[in-house]
């Protein structure tokens, strides 16, 4: 029996909606991960628990650092829809960015999301720069190395998501 170049066609065109509709975007509390994320993930699973993590601690940790912050984040994720995370390694605004936002908006772009350390700590710090008045320091001296441990952001992202296991046991 021959199969005609139609139904080959057809065959090929159900196979590649089928893939497609695969790959979908996944929604997490007040984050949307685009698909474009999870095909990058080393380890299935990564930006979700991540994400999670944030939905998890983050209001609880901001409110025992500063009650205001915690209420402008509050105010701005019950206002702004959710954020989108996307993946574009391409989009990198500076040499070594880890993510980047416009303060205000609703999208937070990872452009290095698995080489600069810890994956909640990165989207939690996104997301004061997107939802709070917190930023203290320009972004020139944000991203700044040197003047990290002075950055308000910086400094909360740290003390909710630490990365080191001697703030882990501070208890915030």
């Amino acid at each position: 029996m021959m199969i005609g170049p139609a139904i080959m066609h057809s065959a090929f065109l159900v196979l590649q909606l089928l893939q497609l509709s695969a790959r979908a975007d996944v929604t997490a509390g007040a984050f949307v991960i685009d698909d474009n994320c999870l095909a990058r993930e080393p380890k299935a699973g990564t930006f979700l628990s991540a994400v999670k993590a944030v939905n998890k601690r983050a209001d609880a940790c901001l409110r025992r650092l500063n009650p205001e912050v915690a209420a402008d984040l509050a105010q701005y994720l019950a206002h702004s829809g959710g954020v989108r995370i996307v993946c574009s390694p391409s989009a990198a605004t500076r040499p070594n960015e880890c993510a980047h936002v416009t303060p205000g908006g609703s999208e937070m772009t990872m452009t290095r999301p698995f080489e600069c350390g810890r994956l909640d700590n990165t989207i939690f710090h996104e997301l004061l720069h997107l939802g709070t008045r917190l930023d203290d320091m320009t972004a020139e001296h944000h991203n700044d190395s040197s003047c990290r441990r002075y950055d308000a952001i910086y400094a909360a992202a740290e003390l909710c998501f630490p990365s080191a296991p001697s703030l882990k046991k501070a208890g915030i």
